[in-house]
C-alpha cells in the first residue's frame, strides 16, 4: 500500500508508474511459486524500492514487470541493486535473458539502455520491453 502512495508524490506526471502495487501483490502471490522474483529494498524502516518479476515456464527469460523506487529516494543505486539481484536470480535459474517490461516513459527507456538493455518495439514504434542477454 505504501508503494501505491508513491503515485501522488511524483512531481512529474510522466514518472508515475501505471501499475497498482496492491493488485499486483495479490496477483503475484496467488501464482508463480518459485518462479517469482520479488524484491523490496528498505533504508531503515522506509520502503525505497519494489520489483516484481516472473520466470517464464521454460526458465529461459526472467521478465521484470514492475520496477519502481520511491520518489523520496534520491539514490539511483536502487535500480542497480534490483538489476544486479535479478541477474543473479536469472543466472541461478539458467536464464539467458532478462526483460524489463512496459517501461514507464521514454526517460526510463534511455535509463535502461544505459544499463545495457536493448529496446524492442511493437508495430506502432512503442517500446514494449528491453532485453539484456546473460
Amino acid at each position: 500500500m505504501e508503494a501505491d502512495d508513491w503515485k501522488k508524490m511524483w512531481k512529474q506526471p510522466n514518472r508515475k508508474a501505471i501499475w497498482n502495487w496492491v493488485d499486483m501483490y495479490r496477483d503475484y502471490h496467488s501464482r508463480g511459486g518459485a518462479r517469482r522474483f520479488d524484491m523490496a529494498l528498505f533504508r531503515g524502516a522506509s520502503l525505497v524500492s519494489l520489483c516484481y518479476g516472473m520466470m517464464e515456464r521454460n526458465r529461459v527469460i526472467l521478465r521484470l514487470h514492475a520496477v519502481e523506487r520511491s520518489p523520496l529516494e534520491q539514490s539511483s543505486q536502487t535500480l542497480n541493486i534490483n538489476l544486479y539481484a535479478a541477474e543473479l536470480y536469472a543466472d541461478m535459474n539458467g536464464s539467458s535473458e532478462i526483460w524489463l517490461c512496459d517501461p514507464v516513459s521514454p526517460a526510463h527507456v534511455r535509463l535502461y539502455q544505459r544499463k545495457g538493455y536493448t529496446p524492442h518495439e511493437n508495430f506502432r514504434g512503442e517500446v514494449t520491453h528491453l532485453v539484456t542477454k546473460l
